[in-house]
Parts: C-alpha cells; structure tokens; sequence
C-alpha cells in the first residue's frame, strides 16, 4: 500500500511540473504560440496577395508572333489556330498546344516555337513568340502507272489531291481507295493501290498514283441455302450475280462485286417480302475465293419464316375520304399474300390523295399485327397543315435558261400544294431528254409553315452532236457504194430548247443532199410551237434497172398548239420543185418536172420519259396533207397518214433494263381538186427506215416497159409504187456495253405495198428478222443491222447489212 501511494504523489508532481514547463513556453514565445494556436487574421493575409499581384503585373509578355521558314501557306493561316496571342503571357502549356495546332494543319512536317526577351531584362520589355515551321513539298505533277483497264481522264475527276496543293497523306490514302474501288468495279476485286512521292526540287514533288490490277474475278458457284418453297432457279433469276458463261457475258456483268452482292441480298428478301414471308431473313452471303484467284462462289443464307395473308384492313385517325373510296386507293386485299409492292403502293396512293388535297406533310403509319399467319394492318392517318406553294428556283443548270425549266412546271407560287402536280413537273423536265437527273428540293419558309419553296437541282447532259464520217455499203443496186457524211445537231441550242439541226451528205456527183431544220417548242413560252426546214437533193430515185436522176428543193413550216394534255394540233405549208431526167425514154406520165404546193393538218398525242432516246410511252399522230387545187402548183392529190409508237420497258434487274418498240405506219394516197397521185409520190418499201430485209425501194406494185418503142425485145418492169402502204415493226432493245451507251437489238419487219385495185389485208406481207447495235458515240448515234429476209418457205433469204448515222 505505502508503495502506491508514493507512486501516485510522484505522477501527480511530474505532472504539475511538465503544465509549469509548456505555460512557460508560451508566454516566451507570443508568435509561435500564434501560430500553432490561432490562425492569422485578414490584416495579415493582405501584403501577400498584394505581392503576388504585383509579381504577376511585372512579367513580360507577348509582343510579337514571327513566322519562319513558310512558303506557301500565309501568316494569317497560321495565327489563326494558335492559342497563344500578342498580349497574353507565354507560358509552356500555350505553346505546346501551338504546336500541335499548327501540326494539325497538315501542311508542315516540323514545327518549333522559341521565344526571344525584346530588349534588356526590365519591367517594360516583352517576348517576341518565333514559330520555325518546315512545309512539306507540294504537287507538281501527278502521274500514274498500271491503269491500263481504266482510263485516267475518269480517275483525274474524282482526284482530291490536286496539282499545286502541298502534299496531304489523308487525302493521298483516299485516293488510292478510290482508285481500287474503281478497279474493283471493273471487275478486278483483288487490284491493289499505291502511290510515290518523287522530290523534284527543295519545295516540289511528283506524286505517282500505282495500281496493280491483278486478274479479273468472276462469280463461280452460286448457292442457296435455306430455301425451301421456292427452288434456286426462280430466285436466281431475279438476282444479277450469276454464274460465270461466255454467253452470259455478252448481256450483263459477272464479275464479282461486292456492291452487287449485297443488292442482291436485298433483292432476295423483297421477292420473299412480296410473296408472303414479311418477316424473311437473308444473311451475309458468304463469298469464298478459289486457289488460282479467279472466282469466287457464293452462298446466300435464306431464312424464310412464317407466310402470311391479309388479315382484316382498316383506316383510322383523320378520315377525309369515305371508306369505299379509301379501300379503292389501297391494293392490299383481305385473303391475299402479304405482298411488300401493294403495301408500298397503297401508301404512296394514299399520300397522293392527301397531298392533292394540300396536305404536304400527311403521316400515313401502317400499324401491322402478325399473328396466326395473318397480317391485320391498319392505316393510322395523320394530315397535318394544309399547305401552299412559294418561290420555285432553279439550280445545276450551266446551259439551259432559268425560264425554260420553270414553264414546264405543272404548279406555281401561290398555288395550293398538289403531289401529283409535282410528279408531273418531274415528268416533263425528264422528258425533255436535257438532263440526266432531276430533283426537287424543298425547303419550308422561315416565317410561315404553311409555304413550302421549292428549288429544282438538274444536272446536264450533252445535247448536240457534231460529226464528219465516211462509209461504205458493201451490196447495192449503183455504183454509190463509198459516201461522207457532215452533220450537226443541237437539241437545246443556247439553253433555250430550240432544235437545230443541219446535214450534208454527197456520194458521188449524181448523189448529194443537204438539209436545215429549225423548231421552237413554246414561242415565248407559249403553248405554240413552230418548225421550218430547208433542203435541196439529188439522188437516184429508182435503181431497178433505171438512171433516173431527180433534183428536189423543198421548203417548209409548221406550226401548232398544245390543245390539252400531251395532244397537239398543227397545220402547215410545204412547197417543193421536183426535176426528173434519164437516159430512157420515158413517157410524159413517167417523167417528173413540176412544182407541189401542199397544205397539212395534224393531230397528235406524245407520252413518253424521254423524247430523244425514249423507253417508255406512247406516241400517235394522224396528219392530212392536200396538195394543190385551190394552192396551185403542177400536181394534186391528198395524203392521210396514220403513225403509232408504244415503248415498254422490262426491268430484268436493278442495273439491266430492256425495252420494246412497237411501230405501227399506215398511209393512204387519193385523188384531189380531180387529179391522181403522181408517180414518184407512189409507195415503195425497203430499205433502211422500213423493212431493212430488202433492196431500197424493191417492194412495190410494178408494170412492164420497154426501154425504147422501137424496141419490144428489151423489157423492163417500171416500179410505179402503190396507193397505200402497210408497215409495223418490233424491236427488243438490250444493254450490251451500258458504259459505252451501246445497246444490242432484235428487230422483225412486216410490210406491204397495195395498188389502187387491191383491198386492205394481211396476207401477202413482206417480213424479215434480224440484229443489229446502236451505239451512241461523239459523232451521233450508230446504227449496224443485219437483216435477213423471210421467203414464203419459212426460210431465211441472204442478209443485208444496214449502216446509218441517227437513231
């Protein structure tokens, strides 16, 4: 017990003892007790700021930016994307994001920035900011190496890397990509890019574009896997990638793309889609190339699903129209497949009726259920404003006038918003056969919602052709077997849509003509158009056996009026002088020397997508001629012609479109103010325009005659051509080389020629078949035509072959 009490006294006097000590310590030492204690007061925070705020205003600053070593690129350029600006304080940070502004640019292969004191170390002196920067060389001249398959006026169009420019490897890479895609197109899918850059000089160096096509790659094996309802040779025949045959080659692309590929999975799922199965799938195609490297096969990966029907159909939301004429405008039909094209097509009816209405912006939402292998589908319709048309304007058009685009518009400013009138504005500008798209933009105005402007976006194409050739037609009737030909043609002379058109051919002295056509379609944009034309001729008219030379000069006009939509009436007056000679002896009644004076009357009726190269439509004209009488001249008679055209496209695939043409020429001659057609108005069949099987001029009514009266032993059959004529032709029109805008064609001719003491019918007709190539090149289009006539056996006659310039 005594122990702990000692201990205790003994605790509590050390600790007396060490309270003592530190009390002490702080009343000797005020400060540091302050500042271990107490934190210091504001008065004496103050002269610290203020000394760091003086410290900062007494550094130096920017004055100056200098740039070195910069040829091309200027200054300003430069400055603009550096951080650090005059005034501003340098810093490290600053000028480490200068520099990688300045790489940034893409035109420098090294950039350093230093800065220099401006004078003597003091207060009032600042920095100048030096920016040495080293330009990489610029294009002096691009060449190119390997581009034996594809032409380089192509690839230099489509060059972002442009002479003069300093070297950019961004845009260079992007080249050579394009320059392997185009290749790849070609059909060669394993071609390999490259470039190099060769110095010229300190600042220049030529940029060499390579390209190593390697072989082409075609389509070998094309499988299908999946299929099941419907067998690989129906689907295949929708598809373009077929395999590789040398006939196949002829009528289409086989190489292998990767583009046409996937297009054609596309394809694969809308035939489903429109055959019931909606909810079809079609995978990545694998594609698997051979060991020598020169196909490559195909698998389609199909998986079908569920095919359903229409289920019930219905319409909600804003209703304008009753519901018989609502279930008129749409195809989809209760108990029916499911077909895509009928859901496409009743939405695009549906918005049309509303989009006629006003309604520009109407949301036609097909609400669709699968369930139990129907497709119930309700039209959910939301119509929106009514609106109005604004300003129309007109873009891409470097040729042809402003004015003449815009009176083909079926709509103006002001009107009330009509879809169909815009689709029929498209339709008349594409048919004017100027432009190889058309567009319309629009664009709703800033200040009212209610008015939609419009800018309608062409872009053109060469309408005129000039051109000078030479030819030779190996089998004739005369000894005019080489002729030249000089022509020049403007379909959209000075941007006004005026047609020029002048020709000149000779053959030999005894065979040569010229000619000049001019028409205006809308006088001052009117619906009046007018044509005239000049010629002057000299040819053998008849070369069965006969040297008849015929002289003729001819002039004419015509004019007319749009009467409504697509007919035309027209009226116009030729005259004509007509000189006949011959070494015969040729009877008053067969020789010709006289003028015709004629007076026409024209209705017709043109429907078609391009009026210059046309694949779809439909033309007609009736014309009346009287020549004569009451005009006066040496000759009368009247003339009734009846003309019909229809063209119908046949889409085989996306990028292989075909066509038909069927004519169909029906021509009657008669007496008028008491006289009868002369005789070289008469008909006569044959030849190049009409049934190519035959000689020129060779189908025809005939008499005898004799060549001289003296002399019965030489006789002679005169082809003294027939009141009426029967003509009709086919044609199937197919891309050969669509690049080259060549076209391979078949064609079947059928004709007659009647005399005045023959009915109409069609027995007895001339035929021929035949095949032949239209190119449309610089100098006009080409025509190249086998013909072979059709003898009464069912056997072919030996052919002739047709070459002429124009369609």
């Amino acid at each position: 017990m005594t122990r702990i009490n000692i201990n205790n006294q003994l605790f509590c006097r050390m600790t007396l003892l060490g309270l003592g000590s530190l009390f002490l310590l702080a009343f000797l030492s005020p400060v540091y007790g302050q500042t271990l204690l107490s934190p210091p007061d504001d008065q004496q925070k103050k002269p610290f700021v203020k000394q760091k705020r003086d410290a900062r205003k007494s550094l130096a600053r920017i004055t100056a930016i200098r740039i070195e070593g910069n040829v091309r690129v200027q200054d300003p350029a430069i400055l603009e994307v550096m951080v650090s600006k005059v005034g501003h304080v340098p810093s490290k940070k600053k000028v480490a994001a200068d520099i990688r502004a300045i790489y940034s640019l893409g035109y420098f292969s090294d950039v350093a920035v230093h800065a220099e004191r401006k004078g003597q170390k003091s207060s009032n002196k600042g920095w100048t900011l030096v920016v040495k920067v080293k330009e990489k060389p610029a294009v002096a001249k691009i060449s190119f190496q390997g581009f034996d398959e594809i032409s380089t006026d192509d690839v230099e169009d489509k060059l972002k890397v442009k002479v003069n420019t300093i070297i950019d490897e961004t845009l260079i890479l992007s080249d050579v990509e394009m320059i392997a895609k185009l290749h790849k197109e070609k059909g060669y899918f394993l071609a390999k890019g490259s470039y190099e850059l060769i110095k010229k000089n300190k600042h220049d160096v030529e940029l060499i574009y390579k390209i190593i096509p390697q072989e082409k790659v075609y389509i070998g094996r094309v499988h299908l896997v999946g299929n099941q309802t419907f067998s690989d040779e129906f689907l295949l025949s929708f598809i373009q990638s077929q395999p590789f045959s040398h006939m196949k080659a002829l009528f289409g692309q086989l190489t292998y793309q990767e583009l046409s590929v996937e297009r054609d999975e596309q394809l694969l799922s809308y035939v489903y889609q429109d055959r019931g199965f909606a909810e079809v799938v079609v995978g990545k195609t694998i594609a698997a190339l051979s060991q020598d490297q020169r196909f490559v096969d195909l698998t389609f990966q199909i998986e079908e699903g569920q095919r359903y029907n229409w289920g019930t159909i219905d319409f909600s939301g804003d209703l304008l129209f009753d519901r018989q004429y609502l279930d008129n405008l749409v195809t989809t039909k209760g108990g029916d497949y499911f077909r895509i094209s009928q859901l496409q097509e009743s939405l695009k009816n549906l918005g049309d009726s509303y989009g006629d209405l006003g309604y520009a912006f109407v949301d036609v939402n097909p609400k669709i259920t699968f369930d139990q292998g129907l497709a119930e589908i309700n039209y959910s319709i939301t119509k929106g404003k009514k609106v109005y048309f604004g300003d129309f304007r007109v873009s891409g058009n470097s040729k042809t006038r402003d004015h003449v685009i815009l009176r083909e518009l079926k709509v103006s400013a002001g009107d009330l918003y009509s879809r169909s009138g815009l689709r029929e504005s498209q339709k008349n500008l594409e048919s004017l056969g100027f432009f190889e798209r058309v567009k319309f933009i629009r664009k709703i105005d800033k200040e009212d919602d209610t008015i939609i402007h419009y800018t309608v976006e062409v872009s053109e194409k060469s309408t005129g052709q000039i051109q000078g050739s030479l030819g030779y037609t190996p089998s004739g009737y005369t000894d005019a077997n080489w002729f030249g030909q000089g022509h020049y043609e403007e379909r959209n002379q000075s941007g006004r849509a005026y047609h020029f058109d002048t020709l000149a051919t000779y053959s030999n002295p005894q065979n040569y003509s010229a000619r000049i056509y001019f028409s205006n379609p809308r006088i001052f944009d009117s619906l009046w158009f007018f044509s005239t034309h000049l010629s002057y001729r000299m040819q053998n008219v008849i070369s069965l056996g006969f040297d008849i030379q015929e002289k003729r000069m001819s002039s004419a006009m015509n004019m007319g009026r749009k009467i409504f939509e697509h007919v035309r009436g027209s009226f116009g007056f030729e005259i004509a002088r007509t000189e006949q000679s011959s070494v015969l002896y040729l009877s008053d009644s067969l020789r010709i020397s006289g003028d015709t004076i004629g007076f026409s009357l024209g209705l017709s009726r043109r429907q078609l997508n391009n009026y210059i190269d046309p694949t779809q439509g439909t033309h007609l004209a009736l014309n009346q001629t009287f020549v004569g009488g009451p005009l006066g001249g040496d000759y009368s008679y009247q003339e009734t012609e009846l003309e019909a055209i229809y063209y119908h496209p046949l889409l085989l695939s996306e990028n292989f479109a075909t066509h038909f043409k069927l004519k169909l020429v029906a021509s009657r001659l008669g007496s008028y103010a008491g006289s009868s057609p002369p005789l070289f108005k008469r008909y006569r069949l044959g030849g190049a325009f009409n049934l190519r099987g035959y000689a020129p001029n060779s189908i025809t009514p005939r008499f005898v005659f004799w060549s001289s009266p003296f002399d019965y032993d030489e006789m002679s059959y005169y082809p003294k051509g027939g009141n009426r004529q029967l003509v009709f032709q086919g044609e199937y029109y197919v891309p050969l080389i669509q690049q080259a805008q060549m076209k391979a064609l078949f064609f079947f001719d059928s004709g007659r020629v009647f005399d005045n003491n023959q009915d109409w019918t069609l027995a007895g007709l001339y035929s021929n078949i035949g095949f032949g190539v239209r190119w449309v090149t610089p100098m006009g289009p080409l025509r190249f035509e086998w013909a072979f006539p059709l003898k009464e056996d069912g056997t072919l006659g030996p052919y002739r072959l047709v070459f002429n310039i124009g369609y």
